[in-house]
């Protein structure tokens, strides 16, 4: 048997810090949305900026890719338009066969799921990048604690 070197949960020491990412003070100017989109996806693109997330954007950088996440969401509105309408189709030899355009859907998925996950466009994403404990962080060092709210604190930093 091998044994573990795992020190007890209580007595471990953190020499890894925990990466926060912290947010601009306001959001930036919404970019005009590019053309062509769906309501949907203009809905979309313009609830992206209002979010709280949209401070951790560099236009200058992040712009092109936040571009194609959102052309990759209308694309994918409107490939499942046409799947829903039409979920079986006929194969080479006139018998039913799933719509190969599932498979794209499932591409698009992935590229939108990726682009979600690198913006903080998820709970668990947010988390992942520390949106959530540098707003908690910011908010803490304006705001004097309010009963209760030490308590609330300690349990989200998990202290």
């Amino acid at each position: 048997m091998g044994i573990s070197h795992k020190k007890p949960a209580g007595q471990n020491q953190g020499h890894r810090k925990q990466n926060v990412l912290v947010l601009a003070d306001a959001r930036p100017a919404v970019p005009t949305p590019p053309q062509g989109l769906l309501k949907a996806a203009r809905d979309r693109w313009y609830g992206f900026w209002a979010s709280q997330v949209a401070r951790a954007v560099d236009l200058d950088s992040d712009l092109p890719r936040l571009r194609r996440w959102i052309a990759a969401t209308d694309e994918y509105d409107r490939v499942a338009r046409t799947v829903k309408r039409a979920r079986l189709v006929k194969g080479s030899m006139g018998q039913p066969v799933l719509n190969p355009l599932i498979q794209y859907l499932a591409q698009l998925e992935g590229q939108v799921a990726r682009a979600e996950t690198e913006f903080g466009m998820t709970p668990m994403a947010r988390l992942r990048l520390g949106i959530q404990l540098a707003e908690l962080k910011q908010r803490q060092e304006r705001e004097p604690d309010r009963g209760g709210d030490e308590e609330r604190r300690r349990r989200l930093l998990g202290g």
